[in-house]
């Protein structure tokens, strides 16, 4: 399945990209198609300016953020939480 873009950056008005590249997987008759986020790209969003992007690849399944404070872990799960409109209570 080729990479699609999701997101309020679609639908213009916005000054910075956020895009959420989607993919699947075929799990079998029983278990079928299982959607996940395959990429997250931010730019000029919270700690990721315009000339470094981030530009994060995620694979099936669990998928670990570790860092140091201030690394920008929360900025990656708030930038795919807005994409996705959800609120900060959600």
């Amino acid at each position: 399945m080729e990479a699609k873009s999701v997101g309020p950056c679609d639908q213009g008005g916005l000054d910075f990209p956020i895009l959420l590249h989607c993919n699947y997987t075929f799990q079998g008759i029983i278990r079928g198609i299982r959607l996940y986020i395959s990429e997250i790209y931010a730019a000029g969003y919270r700690c990721f300016a315009p000339d470094a992007p981030l530009q994060l690849k995620l694979s099936p399944g669990l998928n670990i953020l570790a860092g140091s404070n201030d690394a920008g872990k929360s900025a990656i799960i708030d930038a795919a939480r807005y994409v996705l409109w959800t609120r900060g209570d959600d």
